[in-house]
């Protein structure tokens, strides 16, 4: 019994990271394809340059919040994730 509970939990482990990474991949093609809507929707105001500038921009002021805010964001849900896997 306790070999089928180790099995089954790398399974739900696998799987949850499976989920995860093309979840990840998803959203990161969304997000390419509205950071080129954004660019198009800037450039009759700013040109081409200036909008893929601003564009940039915007992720270059977003990255340092990823980076403050990494573990309340990330580390604390993967750990309550893998908790309440291990849990059940």
């Amino acid at each position: 019994y306790m070999k089928l509970d180790v099995i089954d939990k790398i399974v739900r482990l696998f799987t949850a990271l499976i989920m995860v990474a093309l979840l990840s991949l998803l959203l990161f093609i969304g997000l390419i394809y509205l950071s080129f809507a954004a660019v198009y929707a800037l450039e009759p105001l700013m040109g081409t340059a200036a909008a893929f500038a601003c564009i940039a921009g915007v992720y270059f002021v977003v990255l340092p919040l990823f980076r403050v805010f990494k573990k309340k964001w990330i580390d604390r849900t993967s750990v309550r994730v893998l908790a309440s896997m291990h849990m059940k």
